[in-house]
């Protein structure tokens, strides 16, 4: 259940720096 949630997260984070990348030229992704 934990972990679910653990990767539930991880995949909106992940989607929000993918998206940001997309919209913005990257602000967030350049630094990851």
């Amino acid at each position: 259940m934990f972990m679910s949630i653990l990767a539930c997260i991880k995949f909106v984070f992940v989607s929000c720096l993918f998206h940001d990348r997309a919209e913005h030229g990257g602000l967030l992704g350049a630094e990851v």
